[in-house]
């Protein structure tokens, strides 16, 4: 593996996007190929936009009332409104589909191990399980002077760990998590309909 240049990759801003869906029983009929067709088209559009696709999640069964999640990541947040718009307006997917759950957060660097980069920031190839914890710093930690925040980072890297061994993938989970969850992803450019 190439080493990183980590400097580069901490001063990079990416916001994210992770968007939920349920296909509305019955409205795209038994043949789903052109259906299908119009959403990889549409997700591979995305490039050119400054929109990368990270993943296409099967939630189906994770919540009742899911069956796919989007997860995008863009240098502007606006970049990000605009994919989800378009793909709620002109698919046939997205027309087909209610938003469940939608939410955007930002990728901050590390405080104390700026090496510490998600996998999507340091370019690798998505796996096919995303599990993400929601870690959230009690009051102490964050106002503390940073010889005692270091302290609270042996619960980071137990969750860091115990989260890794519930992800068959090198996917790392990011402070900016907002779901807790365990999703199969399909890849845009293999994307087959499971819904």
């Amino acid at each position: 593996m190439a080493r990183l240049d980590f400097d580069k990759l901490n001063s990079e801003i990416r916001y994210l996007m992770f968007s939920v869906f349920q296909v509305e029983p019955g409205v795209l009929g038994d043949d789903r190929e052109a259906a299908v067709k119009d959403a990889r088209l549409f997700f591979e559009g995305l490039e050119d936009k400054g929109v990368v696709v990270r993943g296409i999640y099967d939630v189906a069964g994770l919540r009742a009332d899911a069956d796919f999640m989007i997860w995008t990541h863009a240098a502007t947040i606006e970049e990000l409104q605009a994919a989800y718009a378009d793909f709620r307006r002109t698919t046939v997917l997205g027309q087909a589909s209610a938003p469940i759950w939608s939410n955007s957060a930002v990728h901050r660097p590390a405080e104390f191990n700026k090496s510490h980069v998600p996998s999507f920031i340091a370019g690798e190839d998505p796996g096919d399980y995303i599990c993400v914890y929601p870690f959230v710093r009690s009051y102490e930690c964050t106002c503390s002077p940073t010889r005692s925040v270091a302290r609270c980072s042996p619960i980071t890297v137990w969750l860091l760990v115990r989260t890794r061994t519930f992800a068959p993938t090198r996917s790392r989970p990011s402070p900016w998590g907002t779901t807790s969850g365990f999703s199969r992803s399909k890849h845009p450019s293999s994307f087959v309909s499971s819904i």
